[in-house]
C-alpha cells in the first residue's frame, strides 16, 4: 500500500514538472489586463477567447493582436481575427501564430 502511494505521488510530481509550455495565450488587451481570463468576455476578441460571445457582438470588424514576451522574438504571439455580424448571428475567423522557425504553434478557427 505504501509503495503504491509513493509511486503515485512521485508519478504525479514528475508529470507536473515535465509538462511542456503552451505559448498560445488569450488575445486582446482586455483579457491580458485581467490576467489572461478572456473566457467570459463578449467583446471583439471573443472570436478567439470565447466563441459563444459572438452572439453578443454588435458589429463586424477586423483586428490584429501582437504580443512579445520578454522582448524575445521567439516568444511572440500574433493573432488575426475577423467577425461578420449577420441577422442569423455572428461568424468569426481567427488565425494565430506563436514561436519561430524551429518551434511554432499555429491555430486556425472558424466560429458561428
Amino acid at each position: 500500500m505504501q509503495k503504491s502511494f509513493l509511486f503515485i505521488a512521485v508519478y504525479f510530481f514528475i508529470v507536473n514538472l515535465s509538462l511542456g509550455q503552451n505559448t498560445l495565450s488569450t488575445a486582446g488587451g482586455r483579457s491580458a489586463a485581467m490576467g489572461r481570463t478572456g473566457v467570459a468576455s463578449d467583446d471583439f476578441w471573443s472570436v478567439y477567447n470565447n466563441q459563444a460571445g459572438l452572439g453578443f457582438t454588435e458589429k463586424s470588424g477586423v483586428g490584429f493582436y501582437y504580443e512579445n514576451h520578454f522582448m524575445l522574438n521567439r516568444l511572440n504571439f500574433n493573432e488575426f481575427s475577423a467577425i461578420l455580424k449577420t441577422a442569423q448571428g455572428g461568424f468569426g475567423l481567427n488565425v494565430s501564430y506563436s514561436g519561430y522557425g524551429h518551434f511554432n504553434e499555429k491555430k486556425i478557427g472558424l466560429a458561428y
